[in-house]
């Protein structure tokens, strides 16, 4: 009875091992469903426009507002943060990458 409980052990730590490995090495696939899901959806509110961004790995709040508001020559950095924290109701210097946020879309 020994014997068969530490092969049933060996055997579920094979198992993990295997399965951590196939994590690490092959990752989760993304379907096409997941890829429209992240496609910017654009609201409407009475100030300014707002899109729905999903944050990548390197983005900062203002690299993305940057982007998003490419035609503007000045931007008010105070309002603009305002204006996340009023939509978002979070400090826009904590955005976390993997999270979706809406970002003011300025005209």
């Amino acid at each position: 009875m020994y014997r068969l409980q530490k092969w049933g052990i060996y055997i579920i730590i094979l198992l993990a091992i295997i399965s951590i490995y196939h994590d690490v090495t092959d990752g989760s696939h993304i379907s096409p469903v997941d890829e429209q899901k992240q496609q910017p959806k654009t609201i409407d509110t009475r100030e300014f426009n707002v899109v729905k961004i999903q944050v990548k790995p390197g983005d900062n709040f203002l690299s993305i507002i940057e982007r998003l508001n490419a035609s503007l020559t000045t931007l008010d950095i105070d309002k603009i943060s305002s204006d996340f924290t009023k939509i978002n109701h979070t400090d826009p210097h904590n955005i976390k990458y993997g999270e979706s946020y809406y970002f003011p879309l300025y005209k």
